[in-house]
């Protein structure tokens, strides 16, 4: 880790500010995570996408690809369409591609945004699974914790926004549990702005007494080892003033039964969110947590086993307890992600969006 004297940068805390920016967002192919990379293509950011399911990757990719594209549209002046920067388009070195993908499929960039593989790497995908819990569905057996890390799938882009700035959005396979496939990541973002992580589903959930020795262990220890491996291989990629935003939920502060490992874990997460930041201060790091409460995602209407109309019901009925009268949406929720990364004096916080449901 590079430390420096110099003070964290001064910028703008408004989301705009981070057009430009290279954003890797672990988990975000569903829920909030692709909330926020959809956010963060509308104000001009490049994303990279991780996620474990391809399908779910490449509707993602098609998604994200909208908002940047509805980005560019409003921002390009009138007069001859925008073009990319004069030189070749940066991308794999020569006849490499990501493995599971066709040839083609990964879109090359624009020259001066991802950088590709490093020399050396390869680009294949690693088997596995990832490990993490949950973020986006606080109040239910899916609301304790918030961290994750998977991959799989595609790439694509985006198009060139005013000004020359793209809104490139990417997504790349990786097991990112394992390190030389999480490292492989963080080399095709090259140098990187910020580090979201979120989704996944809790672990250990049920009675201490009734879990076994491994099962507990796992389900503590899971998140926080994976917390560690991508801060280990995105601190030498983050610029001064650079993120790092995890994700937590209401049980921390509202537990329930049964969910005492995956509470566990999720505080873990959040201490560790506080410890980071200090440590990683004196290299201009930054390091927060997202508290989530119940949000309207794929995993918390899972719960209802209904889809279209009736899920839509089902969701309204059950969110007319909640303080507000609903559920949070995915993009509310998202939002403060975009707050943490976009405000260069926000270090060690763990905020709260729950619309009061810890309250109640």
């Amino acid at each position: 880790m590079v430390t420096t004297t110099a003070p964290v940068p001064v910028r703008s805390p408004l989301p705009w500010s981070l057009a430009g920016r290279t954003a890797v967002i672990l988990g975000g192919t569903s829920g909030i995570g692709l909330a926020a990379a959809e956010l963060l293509a509308s104000v001009g950011a490049r994303v990279l996408l991780v996620g474990r399911d391809k399908d779910r990757l490449e509707a993602a990719l098609t998604r994200v690809n909208a908002a940047a594209t509805r980005m560019n549209a409003a921002a390009i002046p009138a007069g001859p369409p925008a073009g990319p920067p004069a030189g070749p388009p940066a991308g794999p070195p020569a006849g490499t591609k990501p493995s599971g993908t066709s040839a083609g499929t990964l879109a090359q960039t624009p020259a001066g945004t991802f950088a590709g593989p490093a020399a050396g790497t390869s680009a294949g995908t690693p088997a596995g699974t990832s490990a993490g819990t949950l973020a986006d569905a606080a109040g239910t057996a899916a609301d304790a914790v918030g961290t994750s890390a998977g991959a799989a799938g595609t790439a694509a882009d985006g198009g060139v926004g005013a000004d020359g700035m793209y809104a490139d959005v990417h997504g790349i396979s990786a097991d990112v549990t394992d390190d030389d496939a999480l490292a492989e990541v963080f080399d095709w973002a090259g140098t990187v702005d910020h580090v979201l992580m979120t989704a996944g589903r809790p672990a250990g959930i049920g009675p201490v007494a009734e879990l076994s020795r491994n099962t507990a262990q796992a389900a503590v220890a899971g998140p926080v080892g994976a917390v560690l491996e991508v801060v280990r291989a995105a601190v030498p990629r983050l610029n001064p003033g650079g993120s790092i935003t995890l994700a937590s939920g209401i049980l921390v502060a509202r537990p329930r039964p049964g969910m005492s490992a995956p509470v566990a874990a999720a505080g873990a997460v959040e201490t560790l969110a506080r410890a980071l930041a200090v440590e990683l201060a004196p290299a201009r790091l930054r390091v927060n947590a997202v508290r989530f409460g119940a949000i309207d995602t794929p995993l918390l209407r899972s719960r209802f086993e209904a889809a279209g109309a009736e899920a839509d019901a089902a969701m309204a009925e059950a969110g007319a307890g909640m303080p507000l009268g609903r559920f949070g949406t995915a993009e509310e929720a998202a939002s403060a992600a975009l707050f943490l990364m976009a405000n260069p004096y926000m270090s060690g916080e763990v905020l709260t969006v729950d619309g009061g449901q810890s309250l109640a």
